[in-house]
This record gives structure tokens, C-alpha cells and sequence, in this order.
């Protein structure tokens, strides 16, 4: 994953921020705060390339909605 990011350069920065999401998702290192550590790596990749921060809510209704829209 680490080789991949370093290439964001070659990748449209919205498509780079999702998949950077999902890499990390992906690969669970964590026994707990997995999706909540994503978020905090795509929202750095979005407000680094001059995006504004993506912002989920906690209840169920809104994770699901944003999972929906990732998928």
C-alpha cells in the first residue's frame, strides 16, 4: 500500500483519496477504528490536492448511504 501512495501523483486525487480509503479497509490492520482511520487518510489525500473534507455522520442510515456511494 505504502508503494502504491507514493505514486498519487498519477492518479486523479478524488479516485486516489477513495481508493486509498478502501486499500486500508482492505487490509484491517487494526482490531478496532479500521473505517474511522480510512476516513482520516482520504480526507488528508482530499484537503491536501484542495478538496474539502468529507464529513460522515454516525448513525446507521448515513454509513450506509456513504458506503453505498463508495461502492
Amino acid at each position: 500500500m505504502v508503494d502504491w501512495a507514493n505514486n498519487k501523483d498519477k492518479i486523479y486525487p478524488v479516485k486516489y483519496a477513495t481508493d486509498l480509503y478502501f486499500k486500508f479497509v482492505s487490509i484491517h490492520p487494526f482490531r478496532d477504528g479500521n473505517c474511522r482511520t480510512a476516513r482520516l487518510l482520504m480526507n488528508l489525500a482530499l484537503t491536501e490536492a484542495g478538496y474539502l473534507v468529507v464529513n460522515v455522520f454516525p448513525d446507521e442510515k448515513s454509513r450506509n448511504k456513504y458506503m453505498d456511494v463508495l461502492a
